[in-house]
């Protein structure tokens, strides 16, 4: 992707988000979704052990197997804030620095471009 159109600027601008389908090749989220596949299993692992999960479901797929696990539990919360947060990784800091993303974000706000260190995400 090179950037923006001047149409998704304008609909960005009118509307306050824009979204954009296949705005980068899916294989740039594979390091981030494999940290957090390991941060989920070493979560489970425990919680197996503790008795709060019944099914790991390694086989699940990976944009199904956080709520798949969720529903076994009384109390998500302590699942959900394993991948949710602030996370500093390697996997994340790739995807904010890709160049497709910072032609996105320099069709908006222009070439100069700052990121904050600590990067959030949301389960």
């Amino acid at each position: 992707m090179t950037g923006l159109s001047s149409e998704q600027v304008t609909r960005f601008r009118e509307d306050g988000y824009l979204l954009l389908e296949d705005a980068f090749d899916a294989d740039v989220l594979d390091g981030l979704q494999t940290e957090l596949t390991e941060r989920i299993d070493r979560w489970c692992e425990q919680a197996l052990g503790e008795g709060l999960l019944s099914d790991l479901l390694p086989d699940a797929p990976f944009d199904k197997r956080l709520a798949l696990l969720s529903e076994q539990l009384e109390n998500p919360g302590p699942l959900l804030a394993v991948v949710g947060g602030k996370l500093r990784t390697v996997g994340m800091f790739q995807i904010l620095t890709h160049p497709d993303l910072l032609d996105i974000v320099q069709s908006v706000i222009g070439p100069e471009i700052l990121a904050h260190p600590q990067f959030n995400s949301r389960a």
